[in-house]
């Protein structure tokens, strides 16, 4: 699952944060795929999450929350481009737009949009039950 930015206790958001649409919600959607965690192993399914903060930002999330899903760095949007991921600006940044993906074999073989990230791990492990 990729998110655009969790926040860390002490540190304000970006400027213009609170009015951009879906930005908020990347906490509770981590939190929530750690605890869909043993889910999703049964069925064969190794989980990450990735945004564009550093790899100490997210290192420090992991820890605090006591994530049981590594969140990967793509700090230098590498990953981002070459999968060209939606990103929107917000303090004069870049973050990548909510966006899950399913992948097989080394493929995208599905998307997932979620409105409400408390919601993506339930939504996608429904998903990928069908499948």
């Amino acid at each position: 699952f990729c998110y655009p930015y969790t926040g860390r206790p002490g540190t304000p958001d970006p400027e213009g944060w609170d009015s951009i649409p879906g930005a908020h919600g990347s906490t509770p959607q981590a939190v929530a795929y750690s605890n869909s965690y043993d889910e999703f192993r049964k069925l064969g399914i190794n989980l990450f999450g990735l945004s564009l903060q550093t790899a100490d930002w997210q290192l420090e999330a992991v820890q605090r929350l006591s994530l049981r899903v590594p969140l990967l760095s793509d700090d230098h949007a590498l990953f981002t481009a070459a999968l060209r991921l939606p990103l929107f600006q917000a303090g004069g940044r870049n973050f990548i737009r909510r966006t899950t993906l399913i992948v097989r074999d080394a493929t995208v073989v599905g998307v997932h949009a979620p409105d409400e990230p408390e919601k993506d791990a339930e939504q996608v492990l429904a998903l990928v039950r069908k499948q």
